[in-house]
């Protein structure tokens, strides 16, 4: 890890500019953990799931605040690191040309051998959540989380962007026009061809429920879903997973393919 007294700091980026001020919270939280403080480094670190250099060399630090935490903090924690993780995969490739080689290796390879402890949390934390987190929206945030760190990256943006609502935006592959996946109180769903918030009445076509998923990135979050008996999501996976026609050309297409 990059020590905290390294001047790399200095020359590491965050969302509101350079990271002299990330070492002293890193610090501070590895002293006591704070909640304010978590929410100031994230502020700085992940700004609207932004990623930046000084991300990526504070991440081993939180991950080694979680493994020595209570389970609480540790969900938290999990969490706020997944976003991170999600981030990366999306954005290493940008940031990484903001350093010299020699200076960015190192980080990132810190930050891998980081993410290889994280694989010894997820009983812990999956347990905590099926044990203590009612809330259908904060499960989805670890379940975005969990698929993150299994580098399910497309669906863990989907659960991630449509945490706690009602409906999917999707694109018909063969019409290229967008409808809406739309939750019914049991967990059903149907396609309307516009926002059902602003086209009460338009017509829905019915969603044939598949089996739920075994493999794959559905068959992850089927896993992580039961381990946290994340009974709304479960309810919504073999709509999600099925087959249904276009509202619009009446094509039949795989929903799991067509969310976005």
């Amino acid at each position: 890890m990059l020590e905290l007294d390294d001047p790399l700091w200095s020359e590491l980026d965050t969302a509101f500019g350079t990271a002299e001020e990330v070492p002293e919270l890193l610090a501070s939280l590895l002293h006591e953990y704070d909640e304010e403080i978590l929410q100031e480094l994230t502020e700085l670190l992940l700004h609207q799931y932004t990623i930046y250099t000084a991300t990526v060399a504070a991440v081993p630090y939180l991950i080694q605040i979680a493994e020595t935490s209570s389970l609480s903090v540790r969900m938290e924690l999990y969490i706020t690191c997944g976003m991170m993780v999600l981030g990366y995969a999306a954005q290493a490739t940008t940031i990484a040309k903001t350093l010299a080689s020699e200076q960015w290796e190192p980080l990132q390879r810190a930050y891998a051998d980081a993410l290889e402890r994280i694989n010894t949390l997820h009983d812990s934390v999956l347990h905590y959540a099926r044990t203590h987190i009612d809330d259908p929206s904060e499960q989805e945030y670890i379940l975005a989380a969990w698929l993150a760190y299994g580098h399910h990256d497309t669906l863990a943006e989907l659960i991630l962007h449509h945490t706690g609502e009602q409906e999917y935006e999707g694109t018909c592959p063969a019409c290229e026009q967008s409808f809406y996946a739309v939750v019914s109180d049991d967990g059903t769903m149907t396609l309307s061809p516009d926002d059902p918030v602003f086209a009460q009445n338009a017509k829905h076509n019915e969603i044939i429920p598949a089996e739920l998923p075994s493999a794959g990135a559905w068959g992850a979050l089927r896993y992580a879903a039961e381990q946290m008996n994340a009974r709304v999501l479960l309810q919504r996976l073999p709509s999600m997973t099925g087959t249904g026609t276009c509202p619009h050309c009446h094509a039949t297409i795989a929903i799991a393919d067509s969310l976005c």
